[in-house]
């Protein structure tokens, strides 16, 4: 029998001292949340609404953030727009906790319908922490749509860095392990590292012990992706998750400042120079290793494992005049090999009518560019998300003439130069 995670039964467990401990620790846990909340300050902000009638005491997230690399001297206490169609409607800002929270507002429309009267309003909770000593910015989203999380680091980043960071390398996002014990996958991700028939990109393993049904001929071909499982950290049962795009989770809400330490916690883990052990089958996938360019002979470029992971739906205006709608997967990607060299990578992403050329660089302000001569726009999913914008969140994977593929990420320390990841 447990309370407040504390066995009862235990042998050796007396009652008389353990009942006001637990009263005590509830006490100085009510304190201490108190104590955070009361730094946060009510917006001025104009158009939001007054905070008086918003207790931050009642608000729970739900503990999934998104991690980018934005160096040092961050303002969290500037305003910041939010994409077109959100209103925020209460803002409180902590320069102590080094947090923005923002509730906003905005209007949906069902997918089946184009009648305004079907119309409704939802609303979501946005948390923005950042750790100035690792440099981390975390956010914590109820609504996960790549394109706010990307809005809102980049209204936070330095002109200069704009469009340019990236979350931490999957090297350095696995070092969250550190300091767990009795760690147990239930999911795990696989990507494909070596150029073969092509036929499977990504693979996922589920049960009670995933990583068991890794073997060495696994390691050999394949890098590691997402994970998801549970572990023991002092003490105290977690669980905790992981995926290539930099986002990590663990199943609970707590108040905000809950939220906060943990954060707190996944960023000391994330700077350390220690390399995690698991003990199991995760360990022989390959995190992979920074490099600073582009590999010489690139022959081959695929898709980022979302595409085959969840439908993706791109639109553009054919030779009629008409807007045609076809799946991302239906689509060639291609590299164009005359104009691939150590500065920039070229490809092609083309059906009977669409010719759209884009091209990789460690050198522009956004990693991908669509070439300039492209004689149409292409919008993917979200309204007015462009295919560049998705090709920035998503990267595509390069191989190279060895067989070994390479993606790109943001280098984790804060020379702000972008890098290659080879995986």
């Amino acid at each position: 029998m447990e309370v407040e995670k504390v066995k009862l039964y235990q042998d050796g467990s007396i009652w008389e001292e353990i009942i006001p401990n637990l009263s005590g620790r509830r006490i100085q846990e009510e304190e201490t949340v108190r104590e955070a909340l009361s730094t946060f300050t009510a917006s001025g902000e104009e158009g939001a609404r007054d905070a008086s009638d918003l207790s931050l005491y009642s608000l729970r997230p739900y503990h999934h953030v998104k991690l980018y690399v934005v160096g040092p001297d961050i303002d969290i206490g500037q305003e910041i727009e939010f994409p077109a169609g959100m209103e925020v409607i209460h803002r409180h800002v902590s320069e102590e906790m080094s947090t923005a929270v923002y509730v906003v507002q905005r209007q949906v429309r069902p997918e089946w319908t184009t009648v305004q009267d079907f119309n409704t309003t939802d609303y979501h909770l946005i948390v923005v922490f950042y750790e100035r000593n690792s440099g981390l910015l975390f956010i914590c989203s109820s609504l996960r749509t790549d394109g706010l999380y990307d809005h809102i680091a980049n209204e936070y980043a330095e002109d200069d860095l704009r469009f340019r960071i990236r979350g931490p390398s999957m090297k350095r996002l696995n070092k969250v392990l550190l300091d767990l014990d009795g760690i147990r996958f239930f999911n795990i991700g696989m990507r494909k590292s070596v150029l073969g028939d092509n036929s499977e990109a990504y693979r996922t393993i589920a049960g009670s012990n995933a990583d068991e049904a890794i073997d060495q001929s696994a390691g050999r071909s394949f890098r590691r992706g997402h994970w998801y499982g549970s572990a023991i950290s002092d003490g105290e049962s977690v669980t905790i998750g992981l995926s290539s795009a930099a986002k990590l989770w663990s199943n609970k809400n707590t108040q905000i400042p809950g939220l906060i330490e943990w954060c707190k916690e996944l960023a000391h883990k994330i700077t350390s120079e220690r390399i995690p052990r698991t003990y199991g089958g995760l360990d022989l996938l390959s995190t992979g290793e920074d490099l600073t360019s582009i590999p010489v002979q690139v022959i081959f470029v695929d898709w980022h494992e979302d595409a085959y992971k969840q439908p993706v739906t791109a639109r553009y205006t054919n030779n009629a005049g008409h807007t045609a709608t076809t799946q991302l997967l239906d689509l060639d990607l291609q590299l164009v090999y005359g104009d691939t060299n150590e500065r920039q990578v070229a490809f092609i992403i083309s059906d009977s009518e669409l010719r759209y050329y884009a091209t990789f660089s460690l050198d522009t302000d956004r990693f991908i560019h669509a070439r300039p001569d492209n004689d149409r726009e292409v919008i993917v999913d979200e309204p007015n998300g462009t295919l560049e914008d998705y090709l920035n969140t998503f990267l595509p994977v390069f191989f190279t003439a060895d067989l070994e593929a390479s993606r790109v990420v943001h280098s984790f320390r804060q020379s702000r130069r972008m890098r290659l990841h080879s995986i």
